[in-house]
């Protein structure tokens, strides 16, 4: 995973599909406050996190407590958003 060209943070989230735990990995520019956010398909948030990214490459575990199914990664900080969709087999 690499930083985009704008500056803003590739993602990644592997395993995928996972089973009780998932890591998110991006790249941020420069010191930022993300947040990230895993929702169902109906848009209730199942699990959400506040990270203080640092400049590079940022690792987040993500657990997976939940039913079998497709869920949305959010991760949002002040460059902007990027979602990625997460199986939970």
């Amino acid at each position: 995973t690499e930083p985009t060209d704008d500056g803003a943070f590739a993602l990644r989230v592997f395993p995928n599909p996972a089973r009780h735990e998932a890591t998110v990995e991006y790249h941020a520019a420069q010191p930022t406050e993300a947040t990230l956010r895993l929702s169902d398909l109906s848009g209730r948030v199942r699990w959400q996190h506040v990270h203080a990214a640092t400049p590079g490459l940022n690792q987040i575990r993500v657990p997976l407590r939940l039913g079998a199914g497709l869920y949305l990664l959010r991760l949002e900080d002040e460059t902007g958003q990027r979602v990625r969709k997460v199986v939970v087999d």
